[in-house]
């Protein structure tokens, strides 16, 4: 496992699979995510030369792999057929430094790129609990970074809408200086001294 198929594993938090297609679909505001992040990872981890990304008709971006090979795959190591995906069991197997990339992949796909908080999103089937959140939680934990986990309510029919924070000042520079973060709009909102190059 390496850092750009964990980055991949999380930002496909941001991406739906069609099984009778054997395709994997991101949908985007941010072009340049895509065009630059996930493309260039997608072709080097599976192997995937013609892969394009067009503008729909409602302004989002999109990029489109259809691939037998890569959805077996993926549903093999992370269960991408099911809905909401917990954690896939091969990221719970990685080293810590490759886990913070699942991480900054999960983010980039699904944390709040708005505020001045730093707030990861999940939907969940359980009321009490979420798994795929608490799994970030403890990643962050054994990084050095406090979080807050709570429930916001019911979504989505019958799922609950979970929330992983974290709102401390430092807790928040940690989180910018040890996650590597690759979402055009985090990357340049970061404070300066956390910037990457």
């Amino acid at each position: 496992m390496d850092e750009d198929y964990a980055y991949l594993l999380g930002a496909i938090r941001d991406a739906c699979v069609y099984l009778p297609e054997y395709e994997l679909k991101f949908v985007q505001r941010e072009v340049r995510w895509l065009t630059d992040v996930i493309k260039p990872k997608m072709q080097r981890v599976f192997g995937l030369d013609k892969l394009k990304v067009r503008m729909r008709r409602d302004r989002l971006f999109e990029l489109k792999a259809n691939s037998k090979k890569m959805v077996e795959r993926l549903i093999r190591e992370a269960n991408v057929d099911r809905r909401p995906m917990d954690t896939p069991y091969i990221v719970k197997q990685m080293q810590l430094d490759i886990q913070l990339h699942y991480v900054a992949g999960f983010y980039d796909a699904e944390g709040d790129k708005r505020g001045d908080r730093i707030r990861f999103w999940q939907s969940w089937h359980q009321e009490g609990n979420c798994p795929p959140l608490e799994f970030i939680a403890s990643v962050l934990a054994d990084a050095g970074i406090e979080t807050r986990l709570y429930r916001l309510g019911r979504r989505k029919g019958k799922l609950f809408e979970f929330c992983l924070e974290i709102s401390q000042i430092y807790q928040k520079k940690m989180f910018y200086l040890l996650i590597p973060l690759q979402h055009p709009s985090l990357v340049l909102r970061a404070p300066r001294e956390f910037r990457r190059a």
